[in-house]
């Protein structure tokens, strides 16, 4: 194939908003992602609308023509030359499985081929762990009104505006959050959504949710909570959530005295909270059109009478950095001296004497640590906390173009005042959405 077609393919497939994992942008060997709505048949087909419309016309008036790049060169060239994935990016595919598994299969010594077989299964027998103790935990829950378990998440993102149309995959687009909170006692689904002009997906984001669910919705008969969650640095494991959990059980006019959370092998985090968006999927995909964050909030609604949504505004969310980090050093051992390594742990406590971590999960083989405070006790005191945003979040001038660009062409007059409410990023000191 001439150079100038290879260069004319490879300009096509970079054509398409690419971006890192939000969850692993350090170790996914440099893999980028595209829209899951999209395949590489879907790039092929629009790589000929665009460079060869001669022969689709030729196609739909049943001449035999063949074209230039074949749909087999093209996906060739695709797989062999770009890193490209077509899916939601998470870090929790279980690469450890896909590794042994490989290994495995191309191993020829036959004790080698044993001692691989046995380290896979004792990697999922403690992935196991993590399912035995939600259902324990979810029972206990049940049947003690003192108790309960909550499984947090963020949705894959939603875009803005949602239409069935080939030249949305060219352009960036607005996205629109869901974070859920799932109760084990009442079956009840908490969803906190929003746009990215709102707020973006942070650690004081999870933060202020989960505070609110504590203020708000949670009875004030439960005193133990656990909480299931993925391993997501950015979100949910982290030394702020850490100094927040641990200031929330040494607070006095907080009910909350015991904290327990779990944390799954990578690769086998199936939370309830997934099953709720599967659900919420299910029926996305039948809703041809989406122009506005409040329709998805309606679609979240009738997905199930147990799903209650939540309209996130920017005075729900608030600066725990600023406020705890200041009142907290680091986190230090008070037994053994062992370092702390918090992306190790998959089972952490919290008690008024100190945050308890295991490694393996079991939470008979675990070290307690403290935060190095300033002053004698870490507490929370809402009074002191102050609002993250104090306007909306601007988009950078490529995506505001896109999005612009797409709400012209797309949105009905009567919805376009929303699109016509985004602020433009003017100076690179000012406040940003990180998401591209």
């Amino acid at each position: 194939m001439p150079l100038s077609i290879n260069f004319q393919i490879d300009t096509h497939i970079k054509s398409f908003p690419a971006r890192e994992s939000h969850y692993s942008r350090k170790d996914n060997n440099g893999v980028i992602y595209l829209s899951p709505d999209l395949n590489i048949s879907k790039m092929y087909n629009m790589y000929l609308e665009k460079h060869e419309p001669g022969y689709l016309v030729a196609n739909r008036q049943d001449q035999t023509v063949q074209p230039i790049v074949k749909y087999a060169y093209f996906a060739n060239r695709f797989s062999t030359n770009f890193n490209i994935h077509f899916s939601n990016p998470r870090s929790d595919t279980c690469q450890k499985c896909d590794q042994l598994q490989n290994m495995i299969k191309s191993e020829t010594n036959e004790d080698a081929i044993n001692e691989l077989k046995l380290e896979k299964e004792i990697h999922i027998r403690k992935a196991e762990v993590f399912y035995t103790d939600m259902k324990r935990f979810s029972t206990e829950a049940k049947l003690k009104d003192s108790v309960e378990l909550l499984s947090f998440d963020y949705q894959q993102n939603m875009a803005l505006p949602y239409v069935p149309a080939g030249d949305v995959f060219y352009k960036r687009q607005l996205w629109s959050y869901n974070f859920c909170i799932h109760s084990a006692k009442t079956k009840k689904s908490y969803f906190f959504m929003y746009d990215e002009s709102t707020a973006k997906k942070g650690q004081n984001e999870v933060i202020s949710f989960l505070n609110y669910y504590f203020l708000n919705i949670l009875s004030p008969d439960v005193n133990m909570v656990y909480l299931f969650s993925d391993n997501c640095s950015a979100q949910n494991k982290n030394k702020l959530l850490f100094a927040y959990l641990s200031a929330l059980v040494n607070t006095p006019t907080n009910n909350i005295k015991h904290i327990v959370h779990r944390y799954p092998e990578p690769g086998h985090s199936f939370l309830a909270c997934d099953r709720c968006f599967g659900h919420i999927e299910k029926l996305r995909r039948k809703v041809e059109r989406v122009y506005l964050p409040t329709e998805y909030e309606k679609m979240v609604k009738d997905t199930n009478k147990n799903y209650n949504v939540i309209h996130v505004t920017q005075d729900m969310i608030y600066n725990y950095n600023d406020y705890l980090t200041p009142l907290c050093k680091k986190i230090i051992t008070n037994t053994n001296k062992v370092k702390f390594l918090i992306m190790s742990y998959r089972y952490v406590e919290y008690k008024s004497e100190g945050i308890y971590c295991s490694i393996s999960g079991n939470s008979t083989a675990k070290e307690l640590y403290s935060l190095e405070k300033v002053g004698s006790k870490l507490l929370l005191d809402q009074r002191f906390l102050h609002e993250l945003y104090n306007g909306p979040i601007q988009l950078k001038q490529a995506k505001y173009n896109d999005v612009q660009q797409l709400a012209a062409k797309y949105v009905p007059n009567e919805h376009q005042w929303f699109y016509n409410n985004l602020q433009v990023l003017d100076t690179p000191n000012e406040q940003l959405s990180d998401s591209e």
